[in-house]
């Protein structure tokens, strides 16, 4: 998150230029360079001040503009059914509800390693300014059997939720 004067801008950069918060002029992404794509420029002015900056942000980036109170996603994790499991596959559904403003990212976790095979995450829905959406993770009988702690992390703004659950004790926390 950068605030310059009273406007506030976050944007989709890798996490070393995020961690740093030295941008540079006409700062390219990999993504961006790697691809070729033409860049978003974005031109900040300070409202009280001559001071005015330029950002540019490789293809794909998301640029939010942050205009109100950051509210934290409300995260439920709910393992799969006793049925689906009996017909082969176990999904786990992530569900993250009741924040603002748009930009929750959620990812998984099998016992603590990172997985991205079989997750299937919708878009972001909202309504009045509330957002939601949801994280599904399908995995085979096998591997579901073979694993203990399933894990949906959440990543909102400065951030970071996880949910867990735990099979050997049947509990989400």
């Amino acid at each position: 998150m950068v605030a310059v004067g009273e406007v506030a801008v976050a944007a989709a950069l890798s996490h070393e230029v995020l961690k740093s918060q030295h941008y540079k002029h006409s700062q390219v992404t990999e993504a961006c360079a790697a691809n070729a794509k033409c860049p978003l420029k974005v031109f900040v002015r300070r409202l009280h001040s001559n001071v005015s900056l330029w950002w540019t942000f490789g293809g794909g980036t998301k640029l939010f503009i942050k205009t109100g109170l950051v509210v934290k996603p409300s995260v439920s994790l709910l393992p799969p059914s006793s049925l689906q499991l009996s017909d082969g596959t176990a999904s786990l559904l992530c569900l993250l509800s009741a924040y603002s403003p748009q930009g929750a990212l959620p990812s998984w976790t099998v016992d603590g390693a990172e997985v991205n095979e079989g997750v299937l995450t919708s878009t972001e829905e909202q309504k009045d300014g509330i957002y939601s959406r949801s994280s599904t993770l399908t995995l085979s009988k096998e591997r579901w059997e073979e694993a203990e702690v399933f894990g949906c992390t959440v990543s909102h703004h400065d951030t970071t939720q996880v949910a867990l659950f735990r099979k050997s004790r049947c509990e989400v926390h």
